[in-house]
């Protein structure tokens, strides 16, 4: 539900509030209409609700400063994103589970948003779920071109299991190498996440592999939590 949904305290849903001046009274758009535009980026950014408040702040003293290093190269990619997207140039976050990577990547969506850029955010199996029904489905066949054509940044999360969905077989490898293929011809600037190290990917082929060192950074994160206790 969106913020003017629930009926803003200030308008009381009207979407304008009175300002008073010398000339008169002026009807100005309340906050919220700026709130709400804000919402709908992030609904059609698919960025999940339990990430799109997060904030560097949240992370604990101790996972900065076991990761530091890596920290500070995700602070210069947000801080020069316009020419790190106009590059085609990402990041690999790599770590156990529960360690940020999806919270990471929602920031960096959160940051090319505020520079008007169109993102995408998605698990691997769902955009190769795309894929499938694109074979039969021409909106959906025009909705996985858009995100490869128009959407100028592109989250892929848990990119490990890209062979869950279905059975292994040669369709879902040439689906996966099209796919990545067609991003690599956009220099499209990627966003993944995974629960392995690269080396550790076999299944994905290698020449997408090879393509991944042109155009990605790797960030692996230790640690327990990123949570403050």
């Amino acid at each position: 539900m969106s913020y003017v949904e629930k009926i803003c305290p200030k308008c009381n849903g009207t979407r304008v509030v009175l300002r008073k001046t010398s000339n008169g009274i002026v009807f100005d758009d309340c906050s919220c209409v700026a709130q709400d535009a804000w919402e709908y980026k992030l609904k059609l950014s698919n960025v999940p609700e339990k990430y799109r408040n997060f904030k560097l702040h949240d992370l604990s003293d101790d996972f900065l400063d076991e990761n530091e290093e890596f920290i500070n190269i995700v602070l210069d990619y947000m801080e020069h994103l316009p020419t790190r997207i106009k590059e085609g140039k990402g990041l690999f976050f790599q770590s156990d589970p529960g360690l940020a990577k999806s919270s990471l990547a929602a920031l960096i969506v959160k940051r090319a948003l505020e520079f008007n850029f169109t993102c995408y955010m998605g698990r691997m199996s769902r955009y190769i779920s795309f894929k499938f029904e694109a074979l039969r489905n021409p909106e959906i066949k025009d909705f996985i071109d858009k995100l490869v054509l128009d959407v100028d940044l592109l989250v892929i999360e848990e990119i490990e299991k890209v062979y869950m969905v279905g059975d292994a077989d040669a369709m879902t490898e040439i689906l996966v190498s099209e796919f990545f293929g067609e991003l690599y011809d956009n220099k499209k600037p990627l966003i993944i996440t995974s629960n392995l190290p690269r080396g550790d990917l076999g299944k994905l082929p290698s020449h997408l592999l090879d393509r991944f060192d042109e155009m990605i950074t790797d960030i692996v994160f230790v640690g327990e939590s990123f949570r403050k206790k």
